[in-house]
């Protein structure tokens, strides 16, 4: 069983393709091709009649579910083009740069090259990491997604992945990098593959757009493949069996009964990742009515804490409009992380004697970011001999992803504050140390309430004591 393509550019039978030649390099990394995959590299890897030594389609888009092989696709043309063409020059990016240099080390792993040093040559260190097959002196090299990584004047093959991670604005500026670096190269090639993304995913959207008008256009220079499932059998039921049969790897890698059991508590999160059908903006963070159930029924706790067990965050909104200050603590009951708005107020002047205050209290500790105009407050509290922690970034990364991950499973308890249920509606996501964080500078509307409130929880969670029962 594999589903046929929502909108998929046709072969065109005339034209010579090394679409069959690839399976070899499917084989080299220890893998098969589906038939989703054959017929995309059948059409994808189509020659130009008309210009010999040219694709005939300099821009191939892929957009599958989550599971689909995907990733397991782009790795078999950049293996492709390395063994079979004399110095190519071939780069690889993702959503952020480590999970660009992830996917090269998967590479690296599936051909073992770390130890066929008779064939390969591999450097690891981070920031000029690349894999040449020597006999042919072309290599596969990683870059972050921004346009001043981008490496090389005579690029042969680009691969993006997860394109659905970058706005209008990063994902237009990262291709307008690439275009000049292909320009006088007559092999080359740009391939974009993802997961459909949610409102906010202004590239991918733009692309998926003309992808489908493409699919009809016999003069077309990109190729264009699309597999998603049916919007109203979707509504109807998202886990049917009619719903979920478009899956191209169902009956190969996958089964229905698997990706049901992917399914949680956030719909529309299993819609995007699995139907690879769009979602709004909002749904991609949480469903507000799950966030509604976690209200606290029988009232808060903290004020019979001591404040050595309560956590403190404070976070200034990114135009400096309005501060807010959060609590988070452990449950002595049962071990429940709760989290409590203690303050949020126009302007900033009122924050650092407040902070002050908290801090000379004797509260567990007191936490902010690292980034942002909250800097410079912990620095001037900080220079007072005022304890505040700032995190890292990969900490303020691994609070938004914690804080998401609880929420989501219901496993947190909150005050109900209406500035902390707005905020969390109104945020946006951006990749940050390998997952998702919330981004203050896109957010439409101040999200400093829900910030400080993720770290607070990160705090609680990371550095509570366990309580001694004697």
């Amino acid at each position: 069983m594999s589903g046929e393509a929502k909108y998929a550019t046709q072969r065109n039978k005339k034209n010579p393709s090394f679409g069959a030649r690839a399976a070899l390099a499917a084989k080299l990394l220890g893998g098969d091709l589906m038939p989703w995959q054959k017929q995309v590299l059948d059409v994808a890897l189509e020659l130009n009649p008309l210009d010999p030594g040219a694709w005939r389609y300099p821009v191939v888009v892929v957009t599958v579910p989550r599971q689909a092989g995907k990733s397991f696709l782009i790795r078999v043309v950049m293996v492709d083009r390395m063994m079979n063409y004399n110095r190519h020059e071939i780069l690889m990016t993702a959503q952020t740069g480590k999970d660009a240099r992830k996917r090269w080390k998967q590479i690296v792993n599936g051909l073992s090259a770390d130890k066929k040093t008779e064939y390969f040559s591999v450097r690891s260190s981070q920031g000029s990491e690349s894999l040449t097959y020597k006999a042919r002196g072309s290599f596969i090299a990683p870059f972050a997604p921004t346009p001043k990584s981008i490496h090389g004047d005579s690029l042969h093959l680009v691969t993006v992945d997860e394109a659905w991670a970058f706005d209008s604005e990063s994902g237009v500026a990262l291709e307008t990098a690439i275009n000049p670096t292909q320009l006088t190269v007559k092999d080359s090639q740009l391939w974009i593959v993802s997961t459909k993304g949610t409102s906010a995913s202004a590239y991918l959207n733009e692309l998926i757009r003309r992808g489908r008008e493409s699919v009809n256009d016999p003069n077309a220079s990109m190729a264009y493949f699309e597999w998603s499932a049916d919007e109203t059998e979707a509504d109807k039921d998202p886990y049917s069996d009619e719903t979920l049969s478009f899956h191209p790897a169902v009956g190969f890698t996958q089964s229905l009964d698997k990706i049901r059991s992917m399914a949680g508590s956030d719909l529309a999160a299993w819609r995007r990742s699995f139907l690879n059908l769009e979602t709004i903006t909002g749904e991609s963070v949480i469903d507000m009515q799950i966030w509604d159930q976690l209200k606290s029924p029988s009232g808060y706790e903290q004020k019979a804490l001591p404040p050595s067990r309560v956590y403190i965050a404070f976070d200034v909104a990114n135009d400096r409009s309005a501060a807010s200050i959060a609590a988070a603590w452990k449950s002595t009951d049962d071990g429940t992380l709760i989290t409590q708005l203690l303050k949020t107020a126009p302007g900033v002047d009122w924050l650092p004697d407040t902070i002050r205050k908290l801090a000379a209290a004797g509260y567990a500790g007191i936490y902010c970011d690292s980034s942002g105009p909250t800097r410079t407050f912990h620095k001037d509290l900080t220079d007072e001999s005022v304890n505040v922690q700032a995190l890292s970034t990969y900490e303020y990364a691994t609070a938004c992803q914690l804080f998401l991950d609880r929420a989501r499973s219901g496993d947190l308890m909150h005050d109900g504050n209406p500035e902390t249920r707005d905020a969390l509606a109104s945020a946006l996501l951006k990749p940050l140390s390998g997952v998702m964080a919330f981004d203050a500078r896109k957010s439409p509307e101040p999200i400093d309430a829900l910030r400080s409130t993720a770290i607070a929880l990160w705090a609680a969670q990371q550095k509570t004591p366990d309580l001694q029962i004697l």
